[in-house]
């Protein structure tokens, strides 16, 4: 049995494969163009990492190349890159019939005159980076004449001439120029795709910069632009285009980069839902309002019609002509619902003919069912004595269409003040409610894009603060977690303690084993410092060998005993690649009110004192402290 079912697990690999790499069928006409052009020549972007680019090497790289390797595999169609020094080159080449196809591009209607489209193989947003000061753009139409930044030849380009004309636009050779000269305020926005924006801003250290929102309708749809005359050839690969899946697709980018960007949370954003929540509110107030005074208006005519009634005995006279000079429907009924007049407008309101007539029919017939419950059970508190004020429904038709409708009701009382019919003025409030649905679908909108941009920049202000190779914090973050404890510090009349690590003839170590190497012995020597140090202790790269540690709640004993271990511990280490690696340490404890440069300063003299007396030992500012097994 057990044999089986490994037969069977190797038969469904087997066919798994099959069906991952076999070949599309071809129509002979698509065969007979593959037979005689063996080899397409392929034109990329060499400088659009992570999407595409040409190494040193010459070998092409990035999210575009594993993709069209995918369907190469499938169409059949063999690629041979040419090599280029630009995009711009690559946009000549393809113009001047000197290559047969572009990798990776957006359609445009200047490149149609000179290229056929295969169907977008990878799909991405493209968002507006400013600078971090610059306010959220909810609305690029109210744009004024700012200057956007743009690399040579790209579709957006294009796009945002013909859409906003109003902006003023730069043109560059390079994502990274366009990106440089926001960063120095030499341009107030550049249109990029996410994932560009994403690798840019982190791999770059822009963290200045922001996604502060896009263009509707923009999109890159990349695709292969393919010379013209070439049809065979767009068919066969938009048959390999077709075999790739979301998951290989995204397989794809997540071997490249792992998007983790956000824009800053916005406040204009946050102005705009809290004046349109007011607004909202202000209108349902008016409105409120205002049906308290028709009430009131209502109220006093039924007093009027009670007393006309019993003087004059004309009430029916009085309510007919009510009833045709009211724009709204009036319907005076009994307790059990039953209709016992009703004005013209209340026809057109149903649907029905204008010689029909609705005395004596119940008002269930004109109610959706889901809403009998709520008629009987207003009826109820109605007769019982209850205010209802203002009631809604789902009506219906005889057409069996169905409508929102809303209904005042009042009691109208005998001679002796017992219940004895009521007076309802209905309308159609279809209109009204889609007006407010939309509001409201609107305001859920804005909260949405307004927790979705606080959760990125969170995340994207998080990474900022990580040194990449060690994953410790880094510099930025401890400068502000050292001011931070300056003040709490000085506000309780407490102290702290600093630690500046350096590795030993750490060139040494680069020069003799490589870089790769040297970067091992940082990282393991990261890691080591991390699980040495206590719930009191964090630990940060400073820059290159140097490590920073900040120690709180330790007096001056505490701190050089924490550092003599840390010393011995990091001496100990049998590194693979590269042996034991010494380390010599500076302390310094906080004086209250000095600053935070005097106490590095004094700290930093402190760990060079340890490195002139022969390193492999810790130093605490003037006095020293070392290690009993430390060389001298």
């Amino acid at each position: 049995m057990q044999a089986k079912r490994i037969l069977l697990v190797i038969v469904i690999g087997i066919l798994a494969c099959f069906i991952l790499y076999a070949k599309i069928p071809l129509t002979s006409e698509e065969q007979a163009f593959l037979d005689s052009h063996p080899i397409i020549r392929l034109a990329v972007d060499p400088d659009w990492y992570p999407y595409e680019t040409l190494t040193k090497e010459g070998e092409y790289k990035g999210i575009a190349s594993d993709l069209i390797s995918l369907i190469s595999i499938r169409s059949g169609v063999a690629f041979e890159v040419v090599p280029t020094k630009s995009w711009s080159e690559s946009i000549d080449l393809a113009k001047n019939g000197q290559v047969d196809a572009l990798a990776f591009l957006n359609y445009s209607e200047e490149r149609s005159s000179y290229l056929e489209f295969t169907e977008p193989y990878f799909i991405d947003s493209n968002v507006i980076i400013t600078r971090e000061e610059h306010p959220y753009i909810a609305d690029p139409s109210r744009l004024g004449a700012e200057v956007a930044v743009l690399p040579k030849g790209t579709s957006v380009s294009e796009y945002l001439k013909r859409e906003y004309p109003q902006l003023r636009q730069i043109v560059v050779e390079s994502e990274a120029e366009a990106i440089r000269l926001v960063n120095t305020h030499k341009a107030d926005m550049t249109v990029r795709s996410l994932t560009m924006a994403a690798y840019v801003i982190k791999e770059e250290g822009h963290f200045n910069l922001k996604i502060a929102g896009q263009f509707p309708d923009l999109e890159n749809h990349l695709r292969m632009g393919i010379r013209k005359g070439n049809e065979p050839l767009v068919s066969i690969l938009n048959k390999g285009i077709a075999t790739l899946t979301p998951e290989e697709v995204q397989n794809v980018v997540n071997s490249y980069i792992s998007i983790k960007v956000q824009k800053g949370y916005d406040y204009r954003l946050f102005v705009i839902v809290t004046i349109s929540f007011l607004v909202v509110l202000l209108l349902v107030v008016l409105f409120l309002r205002q049906s308290h005074l028709l009430n009131k208006r209502l109220a006093s005519q039924r007093d009027k019609l009670a007393v006309l009634s019993k003087e004059l005995r004309s009430s029916e006279n009085l309510y007919t002509s009510m009833l045709k000079a009211s724009p709204d429907a009036i319907i005076v009924g009994d307790m059990d619902g039953t209709i016992l007049m009703a004005s013209r407008i209340a026809l057109t309101l149903v649907g029905e003919e204008a010689e029909k007539t609705l005395v004596g029919r119940n008002l269930r017939e004109f109610l959706h069912p889901d809403f009998y419950d709520r008629l009987h059970m207003n009826l109820g508190r109605l007769f019982g004595g209850d205010k209802l004020g203002s009631s809604e429904y789902l009506g219906l038709r005889k057409d069996g269409s169905t409508f929102d409708l809303e209904a005042n009701s009042e009691l109208i009382r005998s001679y002796d003040g017992s219940p004895k019919q009521f007076v309802a003025i209905v309308r159609d409030v279809t209109e009204r409610k889609k007006i407010e649905r939309e509001l409201q679908d609107s305001e859920r909108s804005m909260r949405n894009l307004a927790e979705k941009l606080r959760k990125l920049n969170a995340e994207l202000l998080d990474s900022s603060m990580i040194d990449p190779l060690t994953k410790l914090k880094n510099r930025a973050f401890f400068n502000q977690l050292a001011s931070e404890a300056k003040e709490s510090a000085d506000l309780n009349g407490t102290s702290f303690a600093l630690l500046i690590v350096d590795l030993d003839h750490f060139k040494r170590v680069n020069d003799t084993y490589g870089h790769a190497a040297g970067d091992q012995v940082i990282i393991s020597m990261a890691h080591a410092m991390k699980d040495s140090i206590g719930t009191n202790t964090v630990v940060a790269r400073w820059g290159g060998e140097e490590f920073v540690l900040l120690l709180h709640q330790m007096d001056k004993v505490e701190a050089a005993n924490a550092a003599r271990m840390l010393c011995d511990k990091l001496g100990s280490l049998d590194l693979p690649y590269a042996g034991t690696v010494t380390v010599s340490i500076g302390v310094a404890m906080y004086r209250t009110g000095e600053r935070v440069e005097d106490l590095f300063k004094r700290c930093d003299d402190a760990l060079y004192l340890a490195k002139h007396l022969g390193r492999n030992r810790v130093q605490f500012e003037a006095e020293e402290y070392r290690s009993p097994d430390a060389d001298s």
